[in-house]
């Protein structure tokens, strides 16, 4: 009995969350799952519109947008555990893409390069303008369908990874990625090609509802 009670409460508590999150992205589809421990961020203008969410995604890392930073997730991808996205520019990520545990992909450099302006920066409050990714380099990022990105893996500014491509734990990507490769190492390079060819381990996708 008190153990049924108990999952009835972890589930009122997953909708309630599920709903409060969803205010603050534009969903575009339905049966978007948020974990209890996800979070929404939008600063420095930001609103839910620069967040759009395919139908079937799972959330339980970060999603933050500054002013007009854009993040696009498509249909059936997630967003793994304590993973974080951070946009100032444009992060776009396909569907059926796996974003592991411990990732991060942004698509700036957080702060400017030049030491100067970091000393002026360090001068002023946290929140401040001196302080907004807006002041640092920034370019788009692309992760295409059927991707998976390893834990703890880093994903800079300006690139493109192709469809079907992994990156392999710990990696840092500096440069685009083929289609249907493997990248592994920091900074991250191809160890592996045509992965698309290698043996099936399902024939069908009857096998998954066996």
């Amino acid at each position: 009995m008190i153990g049924r009670i108990k999952n009835l409460a972890k589930l009122l508590v997953d909708r309630y969350i599920c709903a409060k999150r969803s205010k603050k992205v534009a969903l575009l589809e339905r049966n978007v799952y948020f974990h209890r421990r996800s979070k929404i961020s939008l600063i420095d203008g930001a609103t839910s519109s620069n967040i759009a969410i395919g139908s079937n995604s799972k959330i339980f890392g970060t999603l933050c947008c500054c002013k007009d930073g854009k993040i696009s997730i498509g249909s059936y991808s997630q967003i793994g555990h304590h993973s974080s996205l951070r946009s100032v520019n444009n992060i776009t990520i396909g569907s059926y893409t796996a974003i592991a545990d411990n990732v991060i992909v942004c698509d700036n450099n957080n702060h400017p390069v030049n030491p100067l302006d970091r000393h002026i920066m360090r001068q002023t409050p946290s929140g401040s303008f001196a302080r907004s990714w807006i002041n640092s380099d920034n370019a788009p990022i692309y992760i295409g369908d059927d991707c998976w990105v390893g834990q703890y893996s880093r994903i800079c500014k300006g690139v493109k990874i192709g469809n079907g491509s992994v990156v392999a734990a710990n990696s840092v990507v500096t440069k685009d990625v083929p289609d249907n490769c493997i990248v592994a190492g920091n900074p991250a390079r191809v160890v592996k090609t045509d992965i698309d060819k290698l043996t099936r381990r399902y024939l069908t996708s009857v096998e998954l509802t066996v």
